[in-house]
């Protein structure tokens, strides 16, 4: 009798544990999950900060999300999947506005000469373009990843204002793109905004905000026990099915010989797979790689840069802090860049006591990345006051740190994902893909879906079916950040 194919999945976040899912519904295969940490979820699992639930940043499931991995969330939560209005504010120009951006506040909730700003750019009809721009990557190489835009490519700045105008490029996306990749927005590539920016124009925003009028509000899924209770629930599922898990397993070599994908990981375990799907951040995988790697992979490797997080969660003596979920604090004179207060995405309170959850983007060469509570704690407190706002009495502060939160697409990062794409491509039975693998933004049910994806590529008998994999690519190009 044949020896049924192993297939071994590296990393459990949302794409891992998609990919977990799908196979663990087989029988006509060994799977095993191999995970850095202790816990699944990746930066979509939730915490506990002193009692309350929270998650690693702000996170929600769009409506959006696929129907057939909504269905499947929907069984795995049951009740539990709460649908909820979006309720955010941003702040422009001292003024706090409704997030998302409604044209009308826009007009006439911000100072006149701004709102007259507005107002020239939203009368020039801006309309969206679908033709790509010179120099951007069309999809005709399938080695490559399409949407990703070359050297000669517009910049981030310049998309946005094609789209936009100057004015909500001047006092939104431009300094926020600053704050979140660490580049003023004429460094970066025009992708960026391709891959961050939903609306096509400032018509598209109207037309939003037209149906939100007449009724059809803003809304998004959220579990009643956290964001991560979604991961936790894939988790299970996949182990009732029969998966091992081998957790708290960095991985430290990954090589091929005699057919077979070797992998050894830091407690000297060694794992022999048929097929390996990575989720792995891609420049990791080749660090990991023991076989030859040609120069230009291994210069590569090492440019493709990652924008870190760094998460303060304040507990305060107070019911809630404020009605709104997220604060978004584009402004280049506040340090952080988003303050949510998770209760209100679960529609709960503690009878006297909240916590928040301020993200501050940073590099890890940055002194923010290794600031004390103390000092982190005073940022928080010194853009709170800044913005008006004061905070009730602190009770407990705690800090994560994210290491890898965005990749950042400066004007050359395209030709050295490219090579490392290219290389990884050529290795028989290998897919990387995910957020970290495909160097890419996407919310969590386009990792998921990448996650089902690349487990339907493998076969009944093992190999993996790289030219459905490339008709998957394709489609993965299209997506858009929501948020």
């Amino acid at each position: 009798m044949k020896k049924r194919p192993h297939i071994v999945i590296l990393g459990a976040g949302p794409a891992g544990l998609g990919a977990a899912y799908q196979l663990a519904k087989r029988d006509d295969i060994d799977l095993t999950v191999i995970e850095a940490t202790s816990q699944t979820g990746g930066t979509s699992r939730s915490i506990e900060v002193k009692g309350l639930q929270a998650d690693l940043g702000s996170h929600r499931l769009h409506p959006a999300c696929p129907p057939h991995i909504l269905s499947d969330i929907q069984g795995l939560l049951g009740d539990d999947l709460l649908q909820r209005p979006r309720h955010g504010r941003i702040r422009l120009a001292n003024r706090w506005v409704r997030f998302p951006v409604h044209p009308l506040h826009l007009l006439f909730e911000l100072p006149p000469r701004l709102s007259a700003r507005f107002a020239k750019d939203m009368c020039r009809g801006i309309w969206p373009q679908k033709n790509p721009s010179p120099g951007s990557a069309t999809g005709s190489d399938p080695g490559s990843d399409p949407g990703i835009s070359q050297l000669d490519a517009p910049t981030y700045r310049n998309e946005l204002e094609r789209r936009f105008g100057t004015a909500l490029n001047e006092y939104f996306y431009s300094p926020y793109a600053k704050k979140l990749w660490g580049l003023p927005p004429e460094k970066i590539a025009a992708v960026q905004a391709e891959k961050r920016v939903a609306a096509g124009s400032l018509f598209t925003i109207a037309r939003k905000s037209l149906l939100t009028l007449l009724g059809k509000k803003p809304f998004f899924y959220y579990p009643r026990q956290g964001f991560g209770q979604i991961f936790t629930a894939y988790e299970k599922a996949v182990r009732d099915a029969g998966t091992h898990f081998a957790l708290g397993e960095p991985v430290t070599q990954l090589a091929r010989a005699a057919e077979k994908f070797r992998i050894r990981t830091k407690t000297g375990r060694q794992f022999e797979a048929d097929v390996c799907l990575s989720s792995l951040p891609l420049p990791l995988v080749a660090h990991l790689w023991k076989g030859p790697l040609s120069p230009s992979v291994q210069h590569a490797a090492t440019q493709l840069r990652y924008r870190s997080m760094v998460l303060v969660y304040l507990v305060i003596q107070a019911r809630q802090f404020t009605e709104f979920d997220a604060h978004y604090l584009p402004a280049s004179e506040l340090t952080c860049s988003r303050i949510s207060e998770p209760a209100h995405y679960r529609a709960s309170a503690h009878s006297n006591r909240t916590v928040l959850c301020a993200e501050i983007p940073c590099n890890r060469e940055d002194a923010i990345w290794s600031a004390t509570p103390e000092i982190l704690t005073g940022i928080v407190q010194h853009d709170l006051e800044d913005c008006d706002l004061s905070l009730p009495p602190i009770t407990h502060v705690q800090v994560e740190r994210i290491e890898r939160a965005y990749p950042v697409y400066d004007l050359s990062f395209a030709d050295s994902f490219a090579e490392l794409d290219s290389w990884s491509q050529g290795l028989e039975n290998f897919a990387s893909f995910g957020r970290q693998g495909l160097f890419v933004h996407d919310n969590s049910h386009h990792a998921l879906e990448m996650g089902y994806e690349a487990a339907d590529c493998v076969s009944a008998t093992g190999p993996f079916d790289q030219a459905r994999w490339q008709e998957a690519r394709l489609r993965f190009a299209g997506n858009t950040v929501e948020d």
